[in-house]
């Protein structure tokens, strides 16, 4: 940014690199940690193994959610899952009895905070599904928030002052810090082949 837009008090000039400063790193962290995570989680089913007669995503959704995880002891609360997946489940047919039934009106969500779908958790009694193009396709993660994997922040997102005399520009280097954690494996589920 040129200094003297800053000596102006001009902060269009940085409004929009602060915004894209933090989305580079929420979808950065995000995906670091999804990499993380996704391989730590050892308690993992094909999505074959998962569903039942009518073949259909859904019906392996629930049962990880219903089944696998509880007979665990826990409560799974929290899924991540590509776009193109969520899509997938959304519009699957139940068989030769067409779409499946009761669906629609939960689907379509017109509230999409921070990339939840509160419809469609609503549906498969979870709290927040997270559809993000950072989570790998063919692969959605179901667990519970606060005993699965655990994040804890070091150092929140700072900024460090730099100036270039040499060509009159004035900026910053941004750096966080943060430790992670599989806390109990069985608290989560991890369906491939998705």
């Amino acid at each position: 940014v040129k200094r003297n837009w800053l000596r102006d008090n001009n902060f269009r000039a940085i409004e929009l690199h602060l915004k894209q400063v933090g989305e580079a790193w929420y979808y950065n962290v995000g995906k670091y940690l999804w990499n993380q995570h996704s391989t730590l989680e050892t308690t993992t089913g094909a999505k074959a193994s998962l569903y039942g007669s009518s073949q259909t995503r859904l019906q392996a959704l629930i049962n990880v959610i219903e089944s696998q995880i509880p007979q665990n002891r826990f409560t799974p609360d929290s899924m991540i899952i590509h776009p193109t997946d969520a899509y997938n489940t959304k519009v699957e047919q139940w068989g030769t009895a067409g779409p499946i039934p009761l669906l629609s009106s939960l689907y379509f969500d017109k509230d999409h905070q921070n990339g939840t779908e509160p419809g469609f958790a609503q549906l498969l009694n979870i709290n927040a599904v997270w559809r993000t193009p950072w989570a790998t396709q063919g692969t959605v993660l179901v667990y519970q928030k606060d005993k699965n994997f655990i994040v804890g922040l070091r150092q929140d997102l700072e900024f460090e002052d730099f100036g270039d005399t040499l060509m009159g520009l004035a900026g910053a280097v941004t750096s966080i810090r943060f430790d992670k954690q599989m806390a109990f494996v069985n608290s989560g589920y991890k369906i491939t082949s998705f």
